[in-house]
């Protein structure tokens, strides 16, 4: 359609077409010099919203004809067309992206609580080892007078398994 002394709106997504001799004062006055004769302004759409615009000026014709129009609105749903695909795959990479992170944590997860069984039972077989050492340990010193030096070996395990006992707690 043209638009002879208006400004141009595209905002009802039709296409505009203006002869340069037609163009509203200001618009003119802006290009003045350079030889332009012809303009045309094609709405880009995605999904029925305007996204863009195609703009393209003639030096050669004094209106648009309907082959360019026909190219330029073929153009313009091309361009339309890529702006869908690539926001469809920059949503498809983010995805993967996020399902990749999952699979990550979920994997990290897991393995979190294999070391947290495996320290459970290492904690466990130890304490079961531990207690019978400290018990016999306790019950072998009471066989010896309280001044014996076959003591103080005893004593030293019953001391050490008392601190493995400790710090096995504070883990």
């Amino acid at each position: 359609s043209y638009h002879s002394g208006q400004d141009i709106d595209v905002d009802a997504g039709t296409p505009v077409y203006v002869p340069w001799k037609d163009l509203s004062t200001d618009i003119k006055e802006d290009k003045t010099g350079e030889g332009l004769r012809a303009l045309a302004v094609v709405p880009i759409r995605v999904r029925g919203e305007i996204v863009a615009c195609l703009n393209v000026s003639s030096h050669v014709f004094d209106i648009v004809p309907r082959w360019a129009r026909a190219a330029l609105e073929d153009i313009a749903g091309r361009i339309g067309s890529a702006i869908v695909r690539a926001r469809a795959e920059e949503l498809q990479r983010l995805a993967e992206k996020e399902r990749k992170t999952l699979e990550e944590r979920y994997h990290h997860a897991q393995k979190m609580e294999a070391v947290g069984r495996l320290a459970g039972g290492v904690a466990h077989d130890l304490n079961n080892m531990l207690t019978p050492i400290l018990a016999y340990t306790e019950l072998l010193e009471s066989a010896f007078e309280p001044d014996d030096t076959r003591l103080q070996p005893i004593r030293e395990v019953r001391a050490a398994g008392r601190d493995l006992l400790q710090q096995h707690r504070q883990f």
